[in-house]
């Protein structure tokens, strides 16, 4: 005999779908009061079971509420709010795009509600301090997809060939490994209107913002074709907004085990004395509690020691105040010291300020380049202690 789920009332906060000893909790936002709830799913398919929220389940555009009932069966799930089915911007696990470039409806995406459990054995942060540190920033995917990458083919561009990669970039000397956004996302983006990168992301890359009403009629090789019908581009860094608790699966070797193949990754690295710090993309809209939420989830579920903003300039302050991330590493390109510490010292500097023309001038010297010394001098002097 088949149980009815109940709906029973919940407290708001925190964001997100969880499994619970009595069912499966429920917090999600919605733009509109009614007509709005989740459909669990028992498997990949599309035959899923829909729950709608009642008013007395509202807080603001925010809906929470307990699921009660046979719940267990059900291991995926979507939002939904009228005929629009889509993903839970707080999912932590997201399954169907794990195949690089292909074009995927949000639709046909599915969240995991359950996180399998995990042993982090004895690991521990090596937390290097600034004057000690060697930071080398890469790109998963592109770091080892070459085959001069000395990386079995059917493991290229994944988080387990970054491990082969290990004694590798030990032997440089490195501390710290930076790692482009590897955050959830579509790889995929619309090539009609674009925001340029204002000096948050590296040269060439952008925010691509596409206007969904746009009538436009555009040139495509010579050729001229209304804008849906143009062929999406590949956003290959990746500096965009995405599923932000969620890894991305296109850089795993098993990509339906992608959380567990990071946390190894990062586990790994710890256990080479060697941090790993992410990126993070954030549009400048973007919701505080969900900035603030996203970075502890990786920092208390993945142990990464550090993140470098990008985008979204009130991030940092927001980040560098919390006081649970106070002994990470954050960096961003500049920040209100005195807002911040006052007239007294850190106890602990965690912050650090991303200076291009330091990093580019450094790497030209090293490199050997030609007239470079100067360039190399100038950055060094004008280095400020607190920086």
């Amino acid at each position: 005999m088949k149980k009815e789920l109940i709906l029973c009332t919940s407290l708001p906060y925190p964001m997100g779908v969880k499994r619970t000893e009595n069912g499966i909790r429920v917090c999600a936002s919605f733009s509109q009061a009614k007509n709005c709830g989740i459909i669990l799913y028992d498997d990949r398919n599309k035959r899923g079971k829909s729950v709608t929220f009642g008013e007395e389940h509202r807080y603001g555009n925010v809906f929470c509420a307990e699921i009660i009932g046979d719940t267990d069966k059900y291991k995926y799930y979507m939002l939904f709010e009228g005929k629009r089915v889509f993903c839970d911007p707080y999912a932590r696990f997201i399954l169907g795009l794990d195949k690089w470039g292909r074009n995927v409806d949000e639709s046909d995406l599915f969240c995991r509600i359950d996180d399998p459990e995990y042993d982090w054995e004895n690991d521990r942060r090596p937390a290097t301090a600034y004057e000690n540190s060697f930071v080398y920033t890469l790109h998963v995917r592109g770091y080892t997809k070459s085959p001069t990458s000395g990386i079995e083919l059917h493991k290229r561009g994944t988080y387990k060939a970054l491990m082969e990669k290990i004694d590798y970039i030990k032997s440089l000397g490195v501390t710290a490994v930076e790692l482009m956004p590897t955050y959830e996302m579509s790889v995929l983006d619309e090539s009609l209107k674009s925001r340029v990168n204002g000096g948050n992301m590296p040269e060439g890359s952008m925010s691509v913002q596409p206007d969904k009403n746009s009538k436009m009629v555009i040139s495509d090789n010579g050729s001229f074709k209304k804008a849906e019908s143009v062929r999406k581009k590949i956003n290959f860094w990746g500096f965009k907004k995405g599923y932000y608790f969620a890894p991305r699966t296109a850089y795993s070797f098993y990509p339906d085990e992608a959380d567990t193949e990071f946390k190894d990754m990062v586990k790994l690295f710890h256990k080479n004395g060697i941090e790993v710090i992410m990126q993070f993309y954030f549009d400048y809209d973007e919701k505080e509690d969900l900035i603030s939420s996203a970075i502890r989830h990786w920092v208390f579920n993945y142990h990464i020691d550090g993140v470098h903003i990008k985008g979204n300039t009130n991030a940092p302050a927001l980040i560098s105040a919390d006081p649970a991330l106070s002994d990470i590493k954050i960096w961003y390109y500049g920040f209100d010291y005195g807002k911040l510490y006052g007239s007294k010292a850190p106890v602990k500097r965690t912050l650090g300020e991303f200076m291009t023309d330091y990093m580019y001038a450094t790497r030209r010297f090293l490199k050997g380049d030609d007239n470079s010394i100067g360039d190399f001098l100038r950055v060094m002097l004008n280095n400020k202690p607190e920086a």
